[in-house]
């Protein structure tokens, strides 16, 4: 394997593609090869190196002098970029932090150099990494299509190369490089697999072992790039996208076999709590597993806790999934045309043809003569006004909340009945038990639950 013509095989396949790129070179093994291969394949002009300078160990800044040096001497253009390690290390998992950190600064680079792509030196080892640290995590197809060779203006020419590969070559030409020291931290789970598990595996299934992962890696994007294009029309159809949110049509939904509606799903809930893009590992099993079972439920309603502030609820022919929070602040209703039991977030309403007076909180009697339907079932707002059947004239709804006892927070997500502009009936107040049915009237029965 010469480097060299690697790289000259993906000029010749259309991967690196016209105008500058930017090179990320961190002074180890696999991206000074791609320096050097890149400047001995006649790429030189069209390069601009970055190293960035993490701050994370005390040989950070001289890896960094290092690659400048390199660079010299190919008499190549480098850029040393410098993030900041403190906040690094206040991230929840410092090598995710760091990641996402390093990315955002070399787009950044990129673009100000105006640069097609960024080309990184990830091996068929790092491959086999990933997938292995994904594997043990559960991913599904998204996670185990692995590091993509081609994507996010990204492009690793390396991944069909392994390390042993570079080394050899590198040595071969007199390459020198830096050892990373956090590579021997076995504290982290790649340095782990990097040190024992690959070496392990590699003599166990043979040399064949790393390109084999790679190729499985391959077929499961192109796998998933298919899936994406079958789902593409279905998720069009059956998902509207909210700000916060969606609303799912359940007739459209229930007329897809299982496997695509579980997996149509899955995607909803990964675009709710994984709304930066980046590759969601978990599966969110439980979620899916909710939701579904409010598709399948009768469309009288139904809702459910999806944990991580979002909730679910099944009003008729639409499941709704937002977060608790917006819920009050965007107003949200829900239509009453019939009787039958209706979710919104945490509560359940359940209208019914026979009204009564139990003296019970969140039971109330509307007026079917007075207050025909349609109703809206939502969230008390500051500008509502109520009138309890059996009760003359109109209060402010927040009045008669406060007088009452509630809470500022309570009335924040106080549920309401109303008719027009017109609050018919909460549940945390108890209508007046002096009104009557007039001839030919109907009192129609309101009962609140919390769920």
């Amino acid at each position: 394997m010469n480097p060299v013509h690697v790289i000259e095989q993906c000029d010749e396949c259309g991967l690196l593609p016209a105008g500058t790129w930017v090179v990320a070179c961190s002074g180890g093994l696999d991206s000074v090869c791609l320096v050097q291969a890149l400047v001995a394949a006649g790429f030189r002009a069209r390069l601009r190196v970055a190293t960035v300078d993490h701050g994370l160990h005390s040989l950070s800044a001289d890896h960094c002098e290092f690659v400048q040096d390199l660079c010299s001497r190919l008499n190549v253009e480098c850029q040393v970029i410098h993030l900041d390690a403190e906040q690094l290390m206040a991230g929840a998992n410092l090598e995710a932090t760091a990641r996402e950190h390093r990315y955002a600064a070399l787009k950044r680079y990129a673009c100000q150099t105006q640069s097609a792509v960024i080309l990184t030196a990830h091996t068929a080892n790092d491959q086999a990494e990933t997938l292995l640290m994904r594997l043990s995590k559960g991913a599904g197809l998204t996670g185990l299509r692995g590091i993509l060779r081609d994507g996010h203006q990204i492009v690793r020419p390396w991944l069909t190369v392994t390390r042993n590969e570079l080394r050899a070559w590198a040595k071969e030409m007199g390459v020198e490089w830096c050892e990373d020291p956090t590579n021997e931290d076995t504290q982290y789970m790649r340095s782990r697999l990097r040190r024992k598990a690959i070496p392990e595996l590699s003599k166990a299934f043979g040399d064949s072992f790393l390109r084999n992962v790679n190729r499985s890696a391959q077929r499961l994007a192109m796998t998933e790039n298919a899936l994406n294009e079958l789902l593409r029309p279905a998720i069009s159809q059956c998902v509207h996208q909210l700000d916060q949110g969606c609303r799912i049509h359940v007739p459209d939904l229930s007329n897809l076999s299982r496997p695509i509606r579980l997996e149509i799903l899955y995607r909803v809930m990964n675009a709710m709590l994984s709304p930066t893009g980046r590759v969601s590992l978990n599966r969110h099993e439980l979620q899916v597993s909710r939701l579904d079972k409010l598709v399948c439920a009768p469309a009288q309603g139904g809702s459910a806790d999806l944990g991580f502030g979002w909730t679910a609820w099944r009003s008729r022919d639409w499941l709704e999934v937002r977060l608790r929070e917006r819920l009050q602040t965007e107003n949200v209703i829900i239509e009453i045309d019939d009787f039958g039991t209706y979710s919104l977030g945490d509560w359940q309403v359940e209208v019914s043809d026979e009204g009564r007076f139990t003296g019970v909180d969140g039971q109330s009697g509307i007026s079917g003569r007075r207050h025909p339907f349609p109703w809206t079932f939502g969230f008390v707002q500051s500008s509502d006004t109520y009138q309890p059947f059996g009760a003359p004239g109109h209060r402010k709804a927040m009045r008669v909340l406060m007088d009452s006892g509630i809470s500022a927070q309570g009335r924040s997500v106080c549920p309401v009945i109303r008719r027009q502009s017109i609050v018919l009936a909460m549940p945390v107040v108890r209508p007046s038990e002096s009104g009557r049915c007039t001839v030919g009237d109907q009192l129609f029965g309101v009962t609140f639950r919390r769920v």
